[in-house]
């Protein structure tokens, strides 16, 4: 069965443009010309799940830099960002108990924010190598859209724990836009230009700081409602939609792979993943979504973790426990142990 292909066009949500929008008022410019460079009504922001055109957003954004005169504009957008500003993601990162599972999350539902910049972390030494990029064949975005998601991204990290946190080294591709001591006063290290992509270099003890105020069942509810949206967003991606058709079908497959899966839908491997991509997606992470919400519900169930395991094609109990505890940061037996009535009465 061959899928037929419809590209989903790429989008961001209001909330990043409402985020914009705050800045851009306190400079004193001009909320409604700044719209309608977009095309973007009023009407648009007041919806708090609302999507909208990335290239309107691109539009908005290339404006108000502009207009401002601030060849520093996206880094000053990043600074003033509050968590609210991430939309669902932000508050689902507040409750988390340390930064490092603060942005194992952000990654998991980076999709909420938008659709074109995808963000990749890695080992390097003793720090995080953190980089930004650009989802194959979506549309170009301007600097300042980089600069605002790294400065905003460490905006975040000092307010979730209260601490200075300092990178070790930040690097962007464009020549020096401004003054070069302007950056470097932003992010507290050296900031080199001229580089070969966007990347941000943390120390790994970063992400061990814990978040000021976690709250584990707010942690639930808002993850519960981020999986909710996703799906939502999946909905309207057929090529998403297809393959997880065939996960549920085969779950308990060992041989469960892109390329099985791209077979059953007569496809190339190298196609179904291109079709992804266009999506959004990664099967690795659409597969362990995929079992994640299904363990979960089973637990909730009552189900044994034997037979869980087995329903869900892990070779053992104890390799479901090492990946539901990867995915939710606490064991099967102490989730089912969680008490529903506390959960509501808190």
């Amino acid at each position: 069965m061959a899928i037929l292909k419809l590209k989903r066009a790429d989008d961001v949500s209001t909330t990043l443009l409402a985020q914009l929008l705050r800045y851009t008022d306190g400079i004193g410019l001009d909320r409604a010309a700044l719209l309608g460079a977009g095309g973007v009504s009023q009407r648009d922001l007041e919806r708090p799940d609302g999507r909208i055109p990335v290239g309107a957003y691109n539009a908005v954004e290339e404006e108000a830099a502009r207009l401002s005169c601030d060849p520093c504009f996206g880094l000053h957008v990043g600074q003033a960002a509050e968590p609210g500003g991430w939309s669902v993601l932000g508050y689902l990162m507040m409750n988390c108990q340390d930064l490092g599972q603060a942005f194992e999350k952000s990654a998991r539902y980076a999709r909420i924010l938008g659709t074109v910049i995808q963000g990749r972390g890695s080992l390097s030494g003793s720090c995080v190598l953190m980089e930004l990029h650009a989802r194959p064949g979506a549309q170009t975005l301007s600097r300042h859209c980089y600069e605002t998601v790294f400065s905003s991204t460490l905006r975040m990290m000092r307010t979730l724990t209260g601490q200075q946190v300092r990178p070790k080294e930040v690097r962007f591709p464009w020549p020096l836009p401004g003054a070069a001591d302007e950056y470097e006063r932003v992010f507290g290290c050296p900031v080199l230009f001229d580089q070969r992509g966007v990347s941000m270099l943390v120390p790994l003890d970063v992400f061990k700081l814990p978040i000021l105020a976690p709250n584990g069942i707010l942690l639930e509810r808002f993850e519960e409602w981020a999986r909710s949206y996703l799906d939502e967003l999946d909905d309207a991606n057929p090529t998403t939609r297809a393959v997880t058709t065939v996960i549920l079908g085969r779950l308990d497959d060992p041989r469960l792979s892109l390329g099985s899966v791209a077979r059953e839908l007569g496809l190339g491997a190298r196609t179904l993943q291109n079709r992804l991509d266009d999506e959004g997606v990664k099967f690795s992470q659409l597969l362990g979504s995929t079992k994640e919400r299904l363990a979960r519900k089973h637990l909730a169930e009552g189900k044994h973790v034997d037979e869980i395991a087995y329903m869900l094609g892990f070779s053992d109990p104890s390799a479901l426990s090492k990946a539901f505890r990867r995915w939710t940061g606490t064991t099967p037996s102490q989730f089912r142990a969680a008490s529903p009535s506390d959960a509501e009465s808190a």
